[in-house]
């Protein structure tokens, strides 16, 4: 091969490299484009997207259960009879409340679930019974409280669709204050009267777990559970019988408080990795809020009017609290205080629940 064939196939060769190159380059140009293109809607897509809180808070005015939705009220009951609505949840489209009701012709009151409003009688008026607690997961609805027997004894109760069982024989006192469920397992947390003390209780699937030895009072308020730890959240008190809050961690105590004024740990919950817990402690002589975030305490209030936060929920960075300012319900977001509204009556609110969904336009 001359040399002249030998430079022309190098020229075409050269060409041929060139005008492919030149052709993948502006095919993955192309790609770039178009997938930048939607990577873009994508984003433009997400930033769109916009949501809403629905906040909603159980308690009572006057003699009325009530549930606030976004501040305003939705009275459960008519008011004829005292009746209190302790804790609220959702679940699906659902909102279920719990509390009680007094049956008509008689001062007993009777284990309460409304759900969408509607009531549901959990007991039969026959003897005192109340529904303290509820947690919802997916067809199952869990309640705690008690209900008494013939012997008038409060029976520990875990009520699940209704369906009720005895966390306790009988023999003593007992409250389940508490009930969490993680699809698995259900955890009830309360007290049983013992010799002459409350012991801080929990029951995991109904088997029965002491706090504390039952030397001095204790009690479990609130229960909650992520990645398998078990969370209380109660008091305990020391030797100068002064109560002192406490978290419980699978069964080990932390103390919240030093023990100087009495205080009391009402609801925990876990957002991220942190541990929100909420309650009250005594300063000359009135209750205060606490928050206490990861063990450090935040005081919301002065000790000028006694207040207590008895809830505690955690969303997308912003803390809720539930609970009263003298004899008014209150609801504070990061601290800050909304009274709501209470119909010119005496209130309280116990539970905070909040629900977040997508912005219908």
């Amino acid at each position: 091969m001359s040399n002249k064939e030998t430079k022309n196939i190098r020229k075409e060769t050269s060409y041929f490299m060139k005008k492919t190159n030149l052709k993948w380059i502006i095919i993955l140009l192309s790609a770039i484009t178009v997938v930048s293109t939607m990577l873009v809607g994508c984003k433009n897509n997400i930033q769109n997207i916009e949501y809403v809180y629905d906040i909603y808070v159980a308690g009572y005015y006057g003699d009325k259960a009530v549930l606030w939705k976004n501040g305003t009220p939705i009275e459960l009951t008519n008011g004829q009879k005292d009746a209190t609505a302790l804790q609220v949840c959702g679940s699906d489209n659902d909102i279920y409340v719990v509390g009680y009701e007094v049956a008509d012709g008689s001062k007993n009151k009777i284990a309460m679930l409304w759900k969408n409003g509607e009531p549901i009688k959990l007991s039969d008026g026959q003897k005192d019974a109340i529904a303290y607690s509820v947690y919802a997961v997916k067809e199952n609805i869990y309640m705690a409280g008690y209900k008494k027997n013939n012997k008038n004894k409060m029976v520990a109760t875990l009520w699940n669709n209704q369906k009720q069982t005895a966390l306790t024989n009988g023999t003593n006192n007992a409250i389940a204050l508490s009930v969490y469920s993680d699809g698995i397992d259900t955890y009830a947390a309360g007290y049983e009267y013992i010799k002459g003390k409350t012991v801080a209780m929990l029951w995991k699937n109904g088997t029965s777990i002491k706090l504390s030895n039952g030397q001095k009072d204790a009690m479990a308020n609130s229960v909650f559970v992520k990645n398998g730890d078990v969370y209380v959240a109660g008091f305990e008190k020391n030797e100068k019988n002064k109560m002192v809050a406490t978290l419980w961690k699978n069964q080990k105590p932390t103390a919240l408080t030093d023990g100087t004024s009495s205080a009391t740990a009402l609801s925990v919950y876990l957002e991220g990795v942190n541990t929100y817990v909420a309650g009250y402690e005594s300063v000359n002589g009135k209750s205060v809020v606490i928050l206490w975030e990861n063990g450090v305490p935040t005081k919301y209030n002065s000790d000028s009017k006694n207040a207590e936060a008895r809830s505690v929920y955690v969303i997308d960075n912003n803390v809720y609290m539930a609970g009263n300012e003298e004899d008014k319900a209150v609801l504070w977001k990061n601290g800050t205080p909304t009274i709501l509204d209470n119909n010119k009556k005496e209130s309280i609110a116990y539970s905070v629940y909040i629900i977040k969904r997508e912005s219908k336009k």
